[in-house]
């Protein structure tokens, strides 16, 4: 982006942060109602790993707010408080242009949105005290039977090895430690992370995007990596994994999508394997536990 881009959406993002801590909020909550249940000890003073953390960091803002000792981790995370080494990282993957305007967004945008998200759960959390790593959910940097719990958000639809990532989260586990794992599932009509984001050229989507583009022509490549698992994808790794699986929650379709799964697109992408409920489940939150 351009200086005038970059500031431009700066001023749109800060327009919106009162909508994006409600949204970060329900996000948190959502999550929290599903992990408590499962947790066999208190989460004050519990130790935590938030797995693919992001910019805005809020199930680990949420997580300190509870008492836990957490960490987060990501392949690209906001060191909060690490502006030179957030830009110097940025610098050599993606260059000046992007790393400067990251760097605005993290400082002007993210940062707020966390002082806003840790206010909301009346919390005193020291955004740039927060303890973020750069690191691999598949090559993780902790002892065995490091953590009582982990989480991550809207994450495992981007990991490659699954296998390997589950392997990883089995080792660092404490015996009896569970783990919320939440995918945003590809065949889902937001599955292509198209739908009001921005494409691979940084340009906005048009409204006009066909449905299920993704599965189509797909004239709107995601940004980022996906993986392009189902449900049963899913279902597979766990069962061959170490973990023993919990609780499995299906989330179903967005408002409007069914409306949009016309009976021609339906038949379309049911000749190229795709079940309704492939279609019309937008998510899943896994919760497995070390035995």
């Amino acid at each position: 982006m351009g200086l005038a881009r970059t500031l431009s959406y700066i001023r749109q993002r800060r327009a919106g942060i009162p909508d994006e801590i409600e949204r970060q909020h329900a996000y948190l909550r959502l999550e929290m109602d599903i992990l408590t249940p499962h947790m066999e000890r208190p989460l004050d003073g519990a130790r935590a790993l938030d797995i693919g953390c992001g910019q805005m960091l809020p199930m680990l803002i949420g997580l300190t707010a509870e008492g836990c000792k957490a960490t987060g981790i990501d392949l690209d995370p906001y060191l909060p408080g690490k502006h030179l080494a957030n830009f110097a990282r940025r610098r050599r993957e993606e260059g000046v242009a992007r790393a400067a305007s990251q760097g605005l967004r993290n400082v002007l945008v993210d940062e707020a949105v966390g002082r806003g998200l840790a206010l909301k759960l009346g919390a005193r959390v020291n955004i740039r005290a927060l303890d973020v790593r750069v690191m691999d959910v598949g090559k993780l940097d902790f002892e065995d039977g490091t953590f009582d719990l982990m989480t991550s958000m809207a994450v495992f639809e981007h990991i490659a090895d699954m296998p390997g990532a589950l392997g990883e989260i089995h080792r660092t586990l404490k015996p009896r430690g569970v783990a919320c794992l939440h995918a945003h599932l590809f065949p889902s009509y937001t599955g292509g992370h198209n739908r009001d984001m921005l494409n691979a050229a940084g340009q906005p989507i048009e409204s006009s995007v066909v449905p299920w583009d993704h599965l189509r022509g797909n004239s709107h490549p995601a940004p980022a990596y996906l993986n392009k698992y189902r449900m049963a994808d899913f279902r597979r790794f766990i069962e061959e994994s170490p973990l023993a699986l919990e609780a499995w929650h299906a989330h179903p379709p967005g408002e409007g999508d069914e409306a949009r799964l016309t009976p021609e697109i339906e038949q379309e992408l049911s000749a190229k394997g795709f079940t309704r409920d492939d279609l019309l489940t937008t998510s899943l939150h896994i919760v497995v536990r070390k035995p």
